[in-house]
């Protein structure tokens, strides 16, 4: 609710002190669109639009493109409604921002404000929004947008009034989203109204539609809520026969195009700002030089602090070349160990297959030596015997030995030892029992 003071602003329409305003804050909104320019903040970032909405001039040319309330107000009496200064739109009437109790979701409003006119009394909350997480019911954190802006237009309508404040004080309030991505995903409207009305056609009893609300407030119309789609705008402002197809009014896309869109050149904006006279001409003279000056060191602030994280940046992608430089070394080293491990290994069984190819050809000579000697005596064919069974033995001994080291089973030692000694897999079994312990 407006205070007297802002009620007397309203009503002599060049509130006090507008001269001093007038050189203090005449060039915010170019200022502001500088400002963006300069650091490339996006005209939806809090330093731009939210600085933008706080100008009566930049909101009046907005919501008088949105809501039917405000349609042929002009930008003038538009600052003198809302308290603003007329001459350069500054000290737009803001309300407080932030809202909660114990038993309510606290929130911090963009900007709330109310526009006092004879016979029409609104409070107008308005939101820049950026990013936009639809609702997913795997996802308990989301949300759809529809529902919040709903419970901002509810506390809106209920932080209006004091405990001795009769209902008939209450002011229609507006919700009002600037989304700069769809509010609706799978809608492709450039903007989507809600409002309460009767959910019939009622009359009264001469038969005049309860719409047209004979006393204060019968018709139950108190809250309405706006979503812009900028993706949308954009659309249909740049499909020429979309535009002008009639769908649409070409007006209000106009409107929201200039003052929304990223996609406007600042030059046409700027020049557009005059022509609608959002901007009055001659009125940012005043304080050019020190809002340059600002925008000066904003931008090396800016630049600084981009500086600043370039360096940490590199700094830490030197680190990271860094870590991965001798992490790289140990895999080097740990591959040049295997490799040595690996040459030794293959040297270790070249030699043992070297000593078995040595070890068959003495075992085939002796083999052909006893048997030259077969015929000898007794005592000869037994010492071959006894030499014999010794071969044996050092063949399954040599036999279990290599197949352990090869990491052959039982099962293929013992058929190495029938191969090696020529007999069947039975007799292989019963020396590998009786030489090797088993």
């Amino acid at each position: 609710m407006k205070n007297e003071t802002a009620e007397k602003r309203a009503v002599q329409g060049n509130p006090a002190g507008a001269g001093v305003n007038a050189a203090s804050h005449a060039a915010s909104i170019s200022s502001a669109e500088e400002y963006g320019r300069i650091t490339g903040q996006r005209r939806a970032a809090d330093g731009v639009m939210k600085e933008l909405l706080k100008n009566a001039r930049f909101t009046g040319a907005l919501l008088a493109a949105l809501l039917r309330e405000l349609e042929g107000e002009t930008l003038d009496d538009f600052c003198r409604h809302t308290g603003a200064d007329v001459l350069t739109g500054s000290s737009l009437g803001g309300l407080a921002t932030e809202v909660g109790s114990l038993y309510t979701k606290d929130i911090r409003l963009d900007l709330v404000f109310e526009h006092a006119a004879a016979g029409m009394m609104l409070r107008i909350n308005e939101e820049a929004q950026t990013k936009q997480k639809s609702f997913q019911e795997r996802n308990l954190k989301s949300y759809p947008l529809t529902a919040r802006a709903v419970y901002y237009a509810s506390l809106a309508v209920a932080t209006q009034l004091q405990a001795i404040d009769e209902y008939h004080k209450i002011r229609k309030a507006y919700s009002v989203w600037l989304c700069y991505e769809r509010p609706v995903p799978d809608m492709r409207e450039p903007v989507i109204r809600y409002s309460l009305r009767p959910e019939e056609e009622y009359k009264y009893k001469d038969g005049t539609p309860l719409t047209e609300c004979r006393r204060k407030y019968d018709s139950g119309d108190l809250m309405g809520i706006v979503l812009v789609s900028v993706p949308d705008v954009e659309r249909v402002y740049g499909d020429s026969a979309l535009l002008h197809s009639g769908k649409y009014s070409e007006e209000m896309i106009t409107e929201l195009y200039y003052l929304l869109s990223e996609k406007t050149d600042s030059r046409q904006r700027k020049q557009y700002y005059y022509d609608r006279g959002i901007i009055k001409r001659g009125s940012e003279e005043g304080n050019m030089v020190s809002a340059i000056e600002e925008l000066k060191q904003a931008a090396e602030n800016e630049r600084r602090n981009m500086t600043s994280v370039m360096e940490e940046l590199k700094q830490a992608a030197e680190d990271e070349r860094r870590n991965m430089t001798s992490a790289m070394e140990e895999l080097k080293q740990a591959a040049e160990n295997e490799r040595r491990s690996m040459t030794s290994a293959m040297e270790e069984l070249k030699q043992s297959a070297e000593d078995e190819r040595k070890w068959k050809e003495t075992f085939k000579r002796k083999a052909e030596e006893s048997e030259r000697k077969a015929g000898e005596s007794a005592r000869k064919l037994e010492e071959s015997k006894k030499k014999a069974s010794e071969a044996e033995r050092a063949v399954v001994s040599l036999t279990v030995n290599m197949g352990k080291y090869s990491g052959l089973d039982i099962q293929g030692q013992i058929s190495m030892i029938a191969e090696q000694l020529k007999i069947g897999t039975e007799e292989a079994g019963e020396l590998y029992r009786v030489y090797s312990g088993c």
